[in-house]
């Protein structure tokens, strides 16, 4: 992706190497709003049903993953990040989204 690679510094990217960081993170930012709006919208069934939960997890997963893979790949390697993502991003994943959903529950507003 970067003029600089494979060594790069913060210091060597180029105009149209920060033209494609500000590009993905807009359309990072984009495709989870739009997410989120899809998940939290669905309010047709109950939340004891999986239908309530399946599109909010999977948006969970979907910001996990955004905000983990990455830095796991870049700071200990291509290796450990094919790892993560393989074995231990659905966990972490799974932790987040029960974390939210126990906040979710305990809201004061919602009660």
């Amino acid at each position: 992706m970067f003029t600089c690679l494979p060594h790069c510094q913060i210091s060597e990217l180029g105009l149209l190497d920060w033209g494609l960081l500000i590009a993905f993170g807009i359309s990072v930012f984009m495709l989870s709003t739009l997410w989120r709006r899809w998940a939290f919208s669905r309010e047709s069934h109950t939340p004891e049903h999986l239908r309530w939960h399946l599109p909010r997890f999977i948006y969970v997963l979907f910001v996990t993953a955004m905000l983990t893979l990455l830095p796991v790949a870049t700071f200990l390697g291509s290796d450990s990040g094919y790892w993560y993502g393989k074995f231990f991003l659905l966990p972490t994943a799974a932790v987040a989204y029960f974390a939210w959903l126990i906040v979710d529950i305990n809201d004061p507003d919602k009660q």
